[in-house]
């Protein structure tokens, strides 16, 4: 019987062994895997990209603001790290993670969003995650919304993959180098879209219009001003930008209609944060420029990264 009892502990410990051989090896193979946002994050892990100047926010900074105009009009290297459905405790994970790696940058564009102090319930592109979460910043990050990882991801090995094949074989063919990995469809973390105009943002303001302009989570709001106290000690320059949204929506990001607006203009004066509003821009009356009402498509995107690195010209220049 012992005999038994030791051969099934040496075959479990030979199997487990393997089994996190593998998921090293695929680690490490995600890591410089290129596939869906994984470039981001192989560039902040790499420490490849040490920024004057980084863009943050959800979508409407990942989608409208391109760095390479910034950096051409402007002579400044900058890096987008805005998330799809980024709220503040995201891009807050994301800045720690990155300072982490990387030096601090010289300036912060921050989006400014109405959802900049409230929270959802789910994890946008959570796959992006697993290669990462034995850091303790991505995994407590992650445990606050429905796509949190489980005991059994965090401790058994190779079981954060499961239901993952295809990261799996990226992985592998990255790790060994069989030349697969992935197609990175953005430049330096931005990647503007063209898809037919969607309604969706109207529809959901009338359903959800008092939730978009007055929803404050205390928790959130007091992580914000822990963010532009960190910024403010470590001469981090922030520069707040209120994207250019479509005519019929912008009574959600009025500051007399909204309290959230209200709030970031109170933080942009008792932090002497330059707050540069596009809400009254003549892009909010052109529809063709917006892939839906709060999202501008690649066009508008190239016209108004233009407009903002002329307007931040003697911003940086005066810092």
């Amino acid at each position: 019987m012992r005999l038994v009892l030791k051969k099934v502990i040496l075959y479990a410990c030979l199997f487990l062994t393997m089994l996190w051989l593998l998921q090293y090896f695929v680690d490490k193979g995600m890591r410089k895997s290129n596939i869906q946002n994984n470039a981001i994050w192989k560039d902040i892990y790499g420490s490849r990209i040490n920024a004057d100047a980084i863009i943050f926010g959800g979508s409407r900074a990942k989608l409208i603001i391109s760095p390479k105009v910034l950096d051409s009009l402007l002579q400044i290297n900058s890096y987008n790290l805005g998330m799809n459905g980024g709220y503040f405790p995201i891009q807050d994970a994301v800045f720690k993670v990155y300072l982490q790696h990387n030096k601090k940058p010289k300036y912060i564009i921050q989006n400014i969003d109405f959802n900049i102090f409230s929270n959802g319930a789910n994890l946008s592109n959570s796959d992006q995650f697993i290669p990462y979460i034995d850091d303790t910043i991505i995994r407590n990050m992650a445990s606050h919304y429905q796509e949190k990882f489980t005991l059994p991801e965090i401790y058994l090995p190779l079981f954060k993959y499961n239901n993952h094949p295809i990261l799996i074989k990226e992985g592998l063919f990255c790790y060994f180098n069989f030349g697969h990995r992935g197609a990175n469809k953005l430049y330096k973390g931005f990647g503007s879209r063209d898809i037919p105009f969607s309604d969706y943002f109207e529809v959901r303001m009338k359903k959800d219009a008092d939730y978009l302009m007055n929803n404050i989570d205390k928790n959130l709001e007091a992580e914000f001003v822990s963010y532009l106290n960190y910024c403010k000690s470590n001469d981090i320059k922030l520069i707040f930008i209120y994207g250019p949204v479509l005519r019929p929506i912008n009574r959600c990001f009025k500051s007399d209609t909204s309290e959230i607006t209200r709030r970031i203009i109170k933080y942009a004066q008792t932090y002497n944060i330059p707050l540069i509003n596009y809400l009254d821009d003549s892009l909010c009356n052109q529809k063709d420029l917006f892939g839906d009402h709060i999202h501008l498509n690649s066009r508008g995107a190239q016209i108004f990264s233009e407009k903002i690195g002329a307007d931040l010209k003697n911003i940086l220049n005066n810092h």
